[in-house]
């Protein structure tokens, strides 16, 4: 009897876990969508080729002086202050 409870616990816990991952990603898509719909439109108003994420650690070099951080613009595109 304690084995089946312990595992009815174990799949609450499963199904809960997937529930709430599910409704995050629900939650998210539009947001991520709104985000980057505003990064196309500062990254075409400015003429730029590329607008890279730096917080995700995926650029190995950048040189600041030929870097623009568009995070306002982007910021001001989303009507955030």
């Amino acid at each position: 009897e304690l084995q089946d409870i312990q595992r009815r616990i174990q799949e609450f816990q499963r199904t809960a876990q997937q529930d709430m991952q599910q409704k995050r990603t629900e939650i998210m898509q539009p947001i991520m969508q709104k985000i980057n719909k505003a990064i196309r439109k500062v990254g075409e108003d400015q003429g730029l080729i590329y607008i890279f994420d730096t917080s995700a650690g995926a650029v190995v070099y950048k040189d600041d002086r030929h870097s623009k951080n568009v995070a306002p613009l982007v910021k001001e595109e989303l009507g955030i202050r």
